[in-house]
């Protein structure tokens, strides 16, 4: 068995990651949907200004809230804690973990997307949150992200759309 490590950090590995192969129905209930590369490029950047929210955040809690599989099983599809998520903010570009490009406003929301390889295949992934901020300084995050993961394992076809929240704290400033 391989473990192939998606999330918005293969497009971020904020959230999940996939233990591949495995038998099982399909997780979590909660409607997904199917991402395309249209969804998930040319996010808009948002109206912050300098690097406020550029770290290294530790993701400390994280949940699969939805997992819907065309072939595959979300029996494979797992949260995970502990990952380092990479943070760069340029004004109002944001940055998560090189390949998760969109922006973020001076509110603390922010939005991003993006498409990488991933064992023998393509993850495309969505993430939404807001930094946490006490006394005008960043704390943590908190996210939910969807994702589509399209790929072979093992010799597995594999295609399936899951959607999870994380919480991450600030470990490091950049």
């Amino acid at each position: 068995m391989r473990r192939a490590r998606v999330g918005m950090g293969a497009v971020g590995a904020i959230v999940v990651a996939a233990v591949l192969p495995s038998c099982g129905g399909d997780g979590p209930s909660a409607p997904v949907r199917t991402l395309t590369s249209a969804d998930v490029m040319g996010m808009p950047a948002g109206n912050a200004t300098g690097a406020t929210f550029s770290g290294i955040y530790v993701v400390t809690a994280a949940s699969l809230d939805g997992c819907s599989c065309r072939s595959g099983s979300c029996a494979t599809i797992h949260a995970v804690t502990g990952t380092l998520t990479m943070v760069v903010q340029a004004d109002g570009m944001l940055t998560i973990n090189a390949d998760c490009v969109g922006g973020v406003d001076a509110d603390g929301s922010f939005w991003c997307g993006g498409q990488s390889s991933v064992a023998d295949g393509v993850t495309l992934g969505i993430s939404k949150g807001t930094f946490l901020v006490s006394s005008g300084k960043p704390t943590g995050l908190e996210v939910t992200q969807e994702e589509t993961l399209v790929a072979t394992i093992d010799g597995v076809p594999t295609d399936c759309d899951f959607r999870g929240h994380a919480t991450a704290r600030l470990a490091a400033t950049q």
